[in-house]
């Protein structure tokens, strides 16, 4: 169990290199195969964009051997009500997967962004609460449009924070997963949760969990998105890597400063690494979840 973890393990990269050769070195220094490329890094961004550049990198993950992931840009929103807008996010995230199949990238992590809310009578209101047909259209349209639009041998991946959360998005994405469509897990994002809402998240990703193609993995308190090292939280990681050891799924450290990545590696092999095993106690406490549920509606 471990070595199919092992095999599949890495950090991801934000801010600390201008490089990504320099970058795809320091994990080659640490045995380190995975990596995942955050281009919220300016730099990063930049370079991929040459297709000069993009021949290189693949070039050098193929004789190196790195398996390379992508985590797009943060910022832009697919609720924005407007089409012209939303067609430039589309546009963009079809031209970066296509940069992506270019150099050899296997997995692209991208965000949905959120809806405006507003202050009516003392409590929020989201625009899609209150023009649902048209959200759930917009929303719809444009993610049947990317997934028309992911090239062959890279895998889209949408994660659990934002939007994913909005109630008509998590009935709307069983509908796209598959065919190169798939999840990234944040299990320091579920951890931000407690009681229905933790228990809903949850239950999504473990009823479609042959969907989770990347995992990011970071500690935090509950009380907010720390993204502290493995061990300086209150988070149980060993169940969510025995629900997904059997899957295609990478496991990526997305912790910083670089460090801290090379941090979680070791305590991965100290901490969680030996208490690996068969049992799965994500699927006992969703199961204990269900039951609860059904006691209290009887």
């Amino acid at each position: 169990m471990v070595k199919k973890i092992k095999d599949r393990l890495g950090i991801q990269i934000l801010f600390d290199f201008d490089n990504i050769f320099s970058a795809c070195e320091f994990a080659l220094d640490h045995q380190i195969k995975v990596l995942e490329l955050n281009l919220n890094n300016i730099d990063f961004a930049h370079q991929i964009q040459n297709s000069t550049m993009r021949q290189q990198i693949a070039n050098y993950l193929r004789k190196y051997k790195i398996t390379l992931l992508f985590h797009a840009a943060e910022g832009l929103s697919f609720f924005i009500p407007d089409r012209s807008t939303q067609n430039f996010i589309i546009k963009s995230t079809i031209k970066l997967l296509q940069q992506a199949q270019e150099i050899g990238v296997k997995r692209v992590t991208f965000h949905l962004g959120t809806d405006m809310s507003f202050g009516v009578s003392a409590q929020k209101l989201r625009t899609f609460e209150v023009y649902p047909d048209f959200y759930y259209q917009f929303l719809y349209t444009a993610l049947s449009t990317l997934k028309k639009n992911i090239p062959t041998k890279v895998i889209l991946c949408v994660e659990n924070v934002g939007g994913f959360r909005y109630p008509f998005v998590l009935k709307m994405l069983p509908q796209f997963l598959g065919n190169r469509f798939g999840l990234t897990m944040d299990i320091g994002h579920i951890n931000r949760f407690s009681g229905p809402e933790k228990e809903q998240e949850l239950k999504f990703f473990w009823d479609n969990y042959q969907h989770i193609k990347n995992c990011h993995i970071h500690d935090n308190n509950g009380e907010w998105d720390q993204h502290n090292i493995i061990g300086e939280g209150n988070i149980n990681f060993q169940p969510y890597f025995e629900l997904l050891v059997n899957t295609d799924t990478y496991f990526i450290f997305e912790v910083r400063p670089k460090e801290s990545g090379l941090e979680c590696i070791k305590r991965f092999d100290q901490i969680i690494a030996p208490r690996l095993t068969k049992s799965n106690d994500l699927k006992n406490t969703i199961k204990q979840s269900s039951h609860h549920k059904q006691k209290v509606t009887k």
